[in-house]
């Protein structure tokens, strides 16, 4: 029998939004991956929130920019960043490009992913310093488009293509008395 699981909170059901009262680009997205960060989140990719991606700079034109040193813990045997990690890296930094343009009922949860692809241009060994640029291309009501790039010594390694889709809740109407 195997032994029970640990609590996680990766599950759970709870929605955490992002919290519109920061204003400031920066502070908003560190507020936003401030929980998965913390020791009460569990998820897989807590390693690599908490420990490995930096960020640099967030604006509120839906840029933002993410340090990041290849670990051996995300590489594949040819020593270089694992297509899969690539995209999880992705994953969560285009989504993080939404988060300094959200308001109320506009992308306050950040969405669920829809669509990511990843095309893998160069290599990026172990050790290496890379930078994660991404950005908002488009943001409708439903659906966002988001782009990214990772970069390491003025060349791009790897770009992708993220689309997602709104799960705000509609806003409540505002009383008329």
């Amino acid at each position: 029998m195997a032994p029970p699981r640990a609590k996680t909170t990766a599950g759970s059901k709870e929605l955490r939004g992002v919290d519109l009262t920061v204003t400031d680009p920066i502070e908003r997205v560190n507020q936003f991956l401030a929980f998965a960060r913390s020791g009460e989140y569990d998820g897989f990719d807590h390693d690599l929130l908490a420990t490995h991606l930096h960020l640099k700079d967030a604006s509120t034109k839906g840029t933002v920019t993410f340090h990041f040193k290849v670990p051996a813990a995300y590489c594949n045997r040819m020593g270089n960043l694992h297509g899969g990690a690539a995209a999880l890296i992705f994953d969560i930094c285009t989504t993080c490009a939404l988060v300094p343009i959200s308001k109320p009922g506009y992308w306050q949860f950040a969405g669920v992913s829809a669509g990511l692809s990843v095309t893998y241009l160069r290599p990026a060994p172990l050790g290496n310093e890379v930078e994660v640029f991404c950005e908002v291309v488009n943001a409708g009501k439903r659906l966002a488009t988001l782009r990214g790039e990772i970069r390491a010594n003025g060349k791009v390694l790897m770009i992708a293509e993220h689309m997602k889709a709104s799960i705000d809740p509609p806003l409540e109407p505002e009383s008329k008395l």
